[in-house]
C-alpha cells in the first residue's frame, strides 16, 4: 500500500514544489507592479485612469531608488526566498492536521486581491468596501448560527484569540452594571426588589432589558462610570467563576489575568470518555457553586476541540441554564468555541436556510458520505447553536483560509455598548 505522504500530496507540500517556486518568483514580481500602481492610482488627482505597464516602466527608470529597490536588492531577496523554499519540506499530515489543511484557492484569490488596498475595516469614509463587506460577512455567520441578524451583533477580528478577549471583556462590562445601577440614585429603584447576590446572578436579557431604560432616563454614561471600566475591579465587583472545559486554549487563562477576573477563578470542567465535556459533572459543580452563594460568570461550550475534535452536548448545557432560572432564580452566560467546527453548521442546512430534520440529513448523508455516522448529540449541538449568547468563529481552522482572522457574533445588538 502507498505512502499516505506520497499519495496525498497536501497544499502545504505542493507549494513547496520547484515549479510552484518559480510561480511564486513570477507573482512577487508581478504584486510588486500591482502595488507600485495602486500607488500611482491613489497619489493621482485623476483617479479614472490607472497606469499601463508602459507609464508605469517608465516610472520605475526615472525613479532611481525605486530601480534599485527592484532591480537589486529585490532580486536578492527572491534568490534567498527561492532557495528557503525549495529546501524547506515540513513534515506534516495535512489531513489529519487542522492547522495544516489545503487553502481554498477563492479564499487566496481574494486575499491575493486585496493586498493592493487599505484593510482598514474601521472607518466606512476610509474603506467604504471592506466595512460593507464585514457587515456581510457578519450577517451571513449569523444566519448560519441561527441569530436574527437584524437583532444580532458582531464583527472580524484579528484572531479567534482576540475575539474571545472581548467577548469576555464585553461580559465582565456588563455584569457589573446592576451593581452600579443600585448605586446610582436615579436607577436604584430599577433593581431594589433584588439583594446582593441576586444582582450577580442576572440574567443577560435582564441587564440588558434594564440597561434599556437607563437610556430612557439619559443616565446610561453616568452609571457606566460606576461599573468596572470607570472604577476598575474593586474588591466588591467579585463576578464569580468561569467554568471552561479541561482542554481549553491557554489564553482563557491569560483573558482573566488581563481583565482583572483572577485566572483563580476559572474551573476547568472535566471530560467523559468521548472526551466532550462531561454534562453531569458540570451540573454537579453549577449547583454546588450556586449553593455556595458564588456566582457563575458564564460557561464556555466548544463546538470541536483543537485536540481531539470533540463536540460537546450543548442542547443540555442550555436545559441546565433554564434549570436554574427556574429553580434557583440563577442564570449564566453561555459562550460557543466554534472555531473548529463552526462551518460545518451548514451542513445542517437546506437552501432555504432552514434546519434539515434528523431523518432526512441521515438519509442524506447515508447516499453522499456512508462511512459518517451523525449522532443525535452532534446533531442537537448544531441546530441549538442559536440559543448562546455569543459565538466565535476562526476561518483558518475549518473554513480553509490561511489568515488567523476572527469573528466573534452575539445574538443581541444591545450588548453593543458594551464592547466598545
Amino acid at each position: 500500500m502507498a505512502n499516505h505522504k506520497e499519495t496525498c500530496l497536501s497544499a502545504a507540500e505542493r507549494v513547496f514544489d520547484t515549479r510552484t517556486v518559480d510561480t511564486l518568483t513570477c507573482y512577487h514580481r508581478e504584486m510588486v507592479k500591482m502595488l507600485m500602481d495602486s500607488e500611482s492610482f491613489y497619489s493621482s488627482p485623476n483617479n479614472s485612469q490607472i497606469n499601463t505597464n508602459e507609464r508605469l516602466e517608465n516610472k520605475i527608470k526615472s525613479n532611481t531608488i525605486e530601480n534599485k529597490a527592484v532591480k537589486g536588492s529585490y532580486g536578492d531577496i527572491l534568490n534567498n526566498l527561492n532557495q528557503q523554499l525549495m529546501n524547506n519540506k515540513p513534515e506534516i499530515e495535512p489531513y489529519f492536521s487542522h492547522y495544516n489543511s489545503p487553502v481554498m484557492r477563492l479564499a487566496k484569490l481574494g486575499y491575493l486581491s486585496a493586498l493592493a488596498y487599505n484593510a482598514d475595516n474601521v472607518f466606512n469614509k476610509h474603506s467604504p468596501i471592506q466595512k460593507q463587506q464585514e457587515q456581510k460577512i457578519t450577517h451571513d455567520l449569523c444566519k448560519l448560527i441561527g441569530f436574527e441578524p437584524d437583532k444580532a451583533f458582531g464583527h472580524i477580528t484579528t484572531s479567534h484569540v482576540f475575539a474571545c478577549y472581548e467577548i469576555l471583556w464585553a461580559l465582565r462590562n456588563l455584569k457589573t452594571l446592576p451593581m452600579a445601577i443600585a448605586r446610582h440614585p436615579k436607577s436604584r429603584d430599577l433593581v431594589a426588589d433584588k439583594k446582593a447576590f441576586e444582582l450577580f446572578n442576572m440574567s443577560i436579557t435582564d441587564i440588558l432589558s434594564i440597561s434599556e431604560q437607563l437610556y430612557e432616563r439619559d443616565i446610561f454614561d453616568d452609571v457606566s462610570h460606576l461599573t468596572c471600566r470607570g472604577t476598575g475591579m474593586t474588591r466588591t465587583m467579585h463576578l464569580g467563576k468561569l467554568l471552561v472545559p479541561i482542554y481549553r486554549f491557554e489564553f482563557w487563562k491569560k483573558a482573566m489575568d488581563i481583565l482583572g477576573l483572577g485566572y483563580d477563578n476559572l474551573i476547568a470542567l472535566p471530560i467523559d470518555e468521548e472526551f466532550k465535556t462531561d454534562i453531569a459533572k458540570t451540573r454537579h459543580i453549577v449547583l454546588r457553586l450556586i449553593e455556595q452563594g458564588e456566582p457563575i460568570l458564564g460557561i464556555i461550550g466548544v463546538l470541536g476541540s483543537s485536540t481531539y475534535g470533540s463536540i460537546d452536548k450543548l442542547k443540555p448545557l442550555f436545559e441546565l441554564r433554564e434549570e436554574c432560572e427556574k429553580q434557583h432564580n440563577n442564570s449564566f452566560y453561555i459562550h460557543i468555541d466554534a472555531s473548529q467546527l463552526g462551518y460545518m453548521k451548514s451542513l445542517f442546512l437546506d437552501e432555504n436556510n432552514s434546519i434539515i430534520p434528523y431523518n432526512i440529513l441521515c438519509d442524506k448523508l447515508k447516499q453522499e458520505a456512508p462511512l459518517l455516522e451523525l449522532t443525535s448529540d452532534i446533531y442537537d449541538s448544531f441546530t441549538q447553536l442559536s440559543r448562546a449568547d455569543s459565538v466565535s468563529f476562526e476561518p483558518f481552522q475549518a473554513g480553509f483560509f490561511s489568515l488567523s482572522y476572527g469573528d466573534c457574533l452575539y445574538k443581541r445588538c444591545s450588548i453593543k455598548p458594551f464592547s466598545r
